[in-house]
């Protein structure tokens, strides 16, 4: 197996199957994983979850010191490897026989999303190739927003239960992580 397919295997690992308290409220993580690299958790004391950030940021690093830059781009990979697995989740579901027509309906909506935050996440590298600070805000925030407008269909159409809620939770979490690390990147 090449490098890439194993990094993207243990990343879903980490991310599909985090620590139970990485998912709960934001906390600050333990002094252990602090002195293993007081450079990333550094960066990561600075988002609202800590533990998310570092346990999605410290696997891809494969040995080197962390820095800002290289923190964004990780944190960006995880939310990328991250819709790409919602949505093969909700493909999954929507092209099952048995789901309804609200559940299709809604995941379609949920389809579209994640589309756009791909597009998005793609456009956030991009703009700090072109160091854009603006696009690279703005297009982090629209991630956020395409999360929620997936949320929001299940709730406008509540007789179904989305299932991508928990990845959806975590990928909001994700998002408000690669924010706050672009807030403190110097483009």
């Amino acid at each position: 197996m090449s490098p890439e397919p194993r990094i993207v295997l243990l990343l879903l690992a980490v991310l599909l199957f985090p620590r139970s308290e990485a998912i709960a409220a934001p906390r600050k993580f333990g002094l252990l994983e602090r002195s293993e690299d007081p450079q990333l958790s550094s960066i990561c004391k600075k988002t609202d979850y800590a533990d998310i950030c570092f346990s999605t940021i410290k696997p891809l690093l494969r040995g080197h010191k962390a820095n800002l830059m290289l923190a964004l781009k990780a944190e960006i990979g995880a939310a990328s490897v991250m819709f790409r697995s919602a949505k093969h989740q909700i493909e999954k579901v929507s092209n099952n026989p048995s789901s309804s027509k609200t559940m299709k309906d809604n995941l379609s909506v949920c389809s579209e999303s994640y589309d756009s935050a791909l597009d998005s996440l793609q456009s956030s590298l991009q703009a700090i190739a072109g160091r854009d600070r603006g696009t690279l805000s703005s297009e982090l925030s629209a991630v956020i927003t395409y999360i929620e407008t997936c949320n929001d269909a299940f709730v406008e159409r509540p007789s179904a239960r989305s299932p991508v809620s928990t990845v959806a939770s975590k990928l909001s979490k994700i998002g408000s992580n690669c924010l706050a690390i672009a807030q403190q990147v110097h483009l």
